[in-house]
């Protein structure tokens, strides 16, 4: 969990900021690499950050039901949930220099994509999964 949004900073570096880069990650992984956006907007890499919002670590959570302990058993997933406080990635990534755009349908994220792509610098769009 993590990994995608600090390669993708990698793989823009190797072709030295002159390809844009399409990175989907999903809230759990952006949660452990903000800083990758970070790195994009002080390098000016061209990379466009979709993060697919559901608001839980998804991966975490079937692992933690599939082990079958206490908080499982309880139903008690609030170490996997992302909803208390829920985070705010639009806002994240604008603190760190970089625009960003929430987007509330898949007609409007396929436009947004294509924009981010040919606008040549760093993008977040937070996609909420009720959206697509």
């Amino acid at each position: 969990i993590g990994w995608g949004m600090p390669a993708a900073v990698g793989v823009a570096m190797a072709h030295s900021g002159e390809q844009p880069v399409l990175n989907i990650v999903s809230d759990g992984g952006a949660t452990f690499s903000p800083h990758a956006v970070w790195t994009a907007a002080r390098e000016r890499l061209p990379v466009v950050f979709v993060v697919l919002v559901n608001r839980e670590y998804g991966i975490l959570k079937k692992y933690l039901k599939a082990l079958g302990g206490h908080s499982s058993r309880a139903n008690d997933t609030r170490s996997v949930d992302l909803i208390d406080p829920p985070i705010d990635y639009v806002l994240q990534a604008r603190s760190y220099g970089v625009d960003a755009h929430r987007i509330a349908s898949a007609d409007e994220l396929t436009d947004a994509v294509r924009a981010a792509l040919a606008g040549g610098k760093p993008m977040v769009i937070e996609v909420p999964m009720a959206a697509v």
